[in-house]
């Protein structure tokens, strides 16, 4: 995600800020993101479900997609959509502040999962 083109003055290095752009952009796309869903462990960032399919993103701000992935697994975010049918994916995003980016992304498939699966 390249924020380049909006004014500096609107640039933040909170991870809200860039959680709500991205929120924006797949609202704006269509998709219904869910933002700041509490759980038992914590709050995800965001999820999106469409067609027996669901990501749960995590945004990091000057840290690493793979500790935002931690956190999705840590926290048992993808229980969420632990339904029997639901293909659930992990999405770690981390956004250099410095460069005003997002410079790493990864993704963890988790599958089809039922109430039964302990990933954590």
């Amino acid at each position: 995600m390249d924020v380049h083109a909006q004014p500096d003055a609107l640039h933040a290095k909170l991870e809200a800020y860039y959680h709500l752009v991205l929120h924006v952009a797949l609202e704006v796309a269509g998709l219904a993101p869910l933002s700041e869903v509490s759980t038992h462990t914590g709050k995800l960032d965001l999820a999106v479900q469409h067609d027996r399919q669901a990501i749960i993103v995590e945004c990091k701000v000057n840290q690493s997609a793979q500790a935002a992935l931690a956190q999705i697994r840590h926290k048992g975010y993808f229980m969420l959509f632990a339904d029997g049918s639901t293909y659930v994916r992990g999405l770690g995003l981390n956004i250099d502040t410095r460069r005003y980016l997002c410079d790493q992304a990864q993704v963890h498939d988790y599958g089809v999962l039922d109430g039964s699966d302990s990933l954590v």
